[in-house]
């Protein structure tokens, strides 16, 4: 009969014991579980969203040179502006350019890079102009700008927002005057 108060008592002593462990658990708070990783289709919308954001921040003031001149090129600025997936060059514009939709893609090392095809309709002609550019992780944005006309030559151009360098023209030098000291 010993051995069987002993046996219940072990077993009431482990039967305590669990309902303790329970009660404690219950007690604790939950784990979190550990945040699911996103897929790369989702850091990729991620990449993209921001990259539209960046460029939507504000009017980028751009300096514009043609790459097809043989002598010195003349620099003009102008204004791009994106604004809900669209983008409008304030100098097209103003020669019959509407904006347009853009495509963006963004490169590993953070470079948002769009392109856009802007068309213009003039009697008896359609004339577009496809614009490329890069927005850099430094704040930088250029590109290209190829103007072609249904009649003529096509024009290329460059843009930045960096000021290009321009080379100041060569001084004449006369013949030095001495004077008093």
């Amino acid at each position: 009969m010993k051995n069987k108060y002993f046996v219940t008592a072990v077993g009431l002593i482990f039967l305590i014991a669990g309902l303790a462990m329970v009660t404690e658990a219950a007690q604790k708070p939950a784990a979190v579980a550990p945040a699911a990783a996103k897929t790369p289709a989702q850091l990729k919308a991620e990449a993209i969203q921001k990259a539209q954001q960046g460029l939507s921040l504000h009017e980028w003031a751009v300096y514009v040179t043609s790459t097809d001149s043989k002598g010195k090129a003349a620099t003009e600025t102008d204004v791009l502006t994106f604004n809900n997936g669209k983008i409008t060059s304030r100098n097209l514009l103003a020669q019959g350019y509407p904006e347009s939709n853009y495509g963006l893609a963004v490169q590993d090392d953070g470079t948002a890079v769009w392109e856009t095809m802007q068309a213009r309709e003039l009697p008896g002609e359609v004339d577009i102009a496809f614009i490329r550019g890069a927005l850099f992780p430094n704040g930088v944005l250029s590109g290209t700008i190829i103007m072609q006309p249904q009649k003529g030559a096509s024009k290329n151009f460059e843009y930045s927002t960096v000021k290009p360098q321009t080379t100041p023209a060569p001084t004449t030098t006369g013949t030095p005057q001495k004077g008093k000291r």
